[in-house]
């Protein structure tokens, strides 16, 4: 679905993409995000820091980790005032993934900034038609311990199916010397709560929380935070317009708060230059998006959409150009199949933003099946 937006056969996909399910995770023995990744052919995966794993698609790299679009159930899972993806502090578990899927290319077409190098889909709702709970603990290598628990299940209601899902959990490392650096834990929250009516509605409130402490990598030395907590809402509604029309909207509200202490005093050429005071920030968020997928034609598809994003931002001891950021946005796409042998997907995207230029995405894909289990591919993007 990532790659189009829609869903559809992975040999039509217009961008190349990797499909890792709930299967897979388990099969992989995958304990951190990162662990998991390297499976995706593609991908690079370094450890700049322990417990700060640096992600990229490509060769296109970066320590800040901002060249990757990450997305939790279709929330952008980036910290508002760096841009930097944080992958062992998210506000969901492995063991809530159902799937996970991801874009290698330009995803900025249909998704905008970060997606430049390519995007990671995470999606943790499924249908459970029972009752249940799971409980989940290890203990490894390095002092590294898991502990999580969750209860989820369904409910008929109505014509519709009422499902659920809660559970919370913490992931961490004990310091294996005196050095206070060493230790990491992540405590996080995550639930939801999804109603669904056949194939004509479907809506979902979202609540995530995370917190903790570890290290933050940054050029001018790692910052350690005494305090650091985040919190976000998020609510989804998909209907169907009219036999062949659907709308999907989403609106979500984050909030960090968080206070940074530097690892050591600030040094250049064996000269003391500073000892930083401690970085204060509070960043809260807004962010609505609406999508059309229309069936024009039997062999016509057009997608359209768009979204409003601001972000304000209070602190102490950092000086900043600006506090509060606007961003908007609106794309289109087609698709046009023919002779089910050929698919051509054309797209564009327009990105406003108060603090840097305009932004123009273009996107050209062409894919020919001339045998029903083969597949070429040629795209611009």
């Amino acid at each position: 679905e990532s790659a189009s937006k829609h869903r559809q056969s992975i040999l039509w996909s217009p961008s190349t993409i990797t499909v890792i399910t709930r299967e897979d995770i388990y099969a992989s023995g995958a304990t951190t995000f990162g662990d998991l990744l390297r499976r995706v052919p593609g991908l690079d995966v370094y450890m700049g820091k322990f417990d700060y794993p640096v992600v990229g698609i490509r060769a296109q790299t970066d320590f800040r980790n901002n060249l990757v679009l990450v997305l939790i159930d279709g929330r952008e899972a980036a910290a508002e005032l760096t841009g930097f993806t944080l992958y062992n502090a998210m506000p969901i578990d492995l063991e809530e993934i159902e799937r996970i899927e991801v874009v290698r290319g330009p995803g900025s077409t249909l998704f905008g900034a970060n997606a430049y190098a390519g995007v990671i889909n995470i999606t943790t709702v499924a249908d459970r038609p029972e009752v249940r709970g799971d409980v989940s603990f290890s203990e490894g290598e390095a002092g590294r311990y898991h502990v999580f628990a969750r209860a989820r299940g369904s409910f008929a209601l109505g014509d519709g199916l009422l499902s659920f899902s809660g559970g919370g959990g913490v992931d961490g490392k004990r310091a294996q010397s005196n050095l206070e650096e060493e230790q990491f834990e992540i405590y996080r929250a995550h639930a939801y709560l999804r109603y669904q009516k056949a194939k004509d509605l479907d809506l979902s409130q979202h609540y995530g929380a995370v917190g903790g402490i570890g290290l933050i990598f940054v050029h001018m030395g790692d910052l350690r935070p005494t305090v650091s907590r985040e919190h976000s809402v998020m609510a989804k509604a998909e209907f169907a317009l009219s036999e062949n029309t659907r709308l999907r909207t989403q609106f979500y509200y984050i909030s960090n708060e968080t206070e940074l202490v530097f690892r050591s005093g600030l040094w250049a050429y064996d000269l003391w230059i500073a000892n930083p005071p401690t970085v204060c920030w509070h960043t809260q968020a807004l962010d609505f998006q609406f999508q059309v997928n229309s069936q024009l034609l039997e062999n016509l598809l057009l997608i359209g959409g768009g979204y409003v994003h601001y972000t304000f931002l209070t602190q102490e001891n950092v000086e900043l150009i600006v506090d509060d950021e606007l961003r908007g946005a609106g794309f289109i796409q087609a698709q046009y199949s023919q002779l089910e042998v050929l698919q051509l997907t054309g797209g564009v995207r327009l990105d406003l933003n108060t603090d840097t230029q305009l932004a123009v995405s273009p996107r050209a894909v062409a894919v020919v099946r001339p045998w029903p289990e083969q597949a070429f591919r040629v795209s611009y993007g």
